[in-house]
């Protein structure tokens, strides 16, 4: 659950960060290709894929709690001794 944490909090980060500098300017990147620059159009298309995987994350996290409430077993209140 940690993991998953940190890594939706470093995705978010990055379309953070990738929202701020979106220019008509190419901006390099640490892709395959090093050095090499990205055009508005592919980093709009790098901002909506991390956007996605994003959802993805927090559906996965959200679908883990779900279940680790369904496995804990329910309270029950405490019989009244008569």
């Amino acid at each position: 659950m940690k993991i998953i944490d940190a890594h939706l909090g470093d995705r978010l980060c990055q379309t953070q960060q990738a929202q701020v500098g979106t220019s008509t300017a190419p901006a390099a990147t640490r892709a395959k290709g090093k050095g090499q620059e990205l055009t508005a159009e592919e980093l709009d298309e790098q901002l909506n894929k991390l956007k996605e995987q994003e959802l993805r994350y927090k559906a996965m996290r959200q679908a883990l709690c779900d279940r680790l409430i369904m496995m804990k077993p329910l309270r029950q209140e405490p019989r009244p001794v008569q």
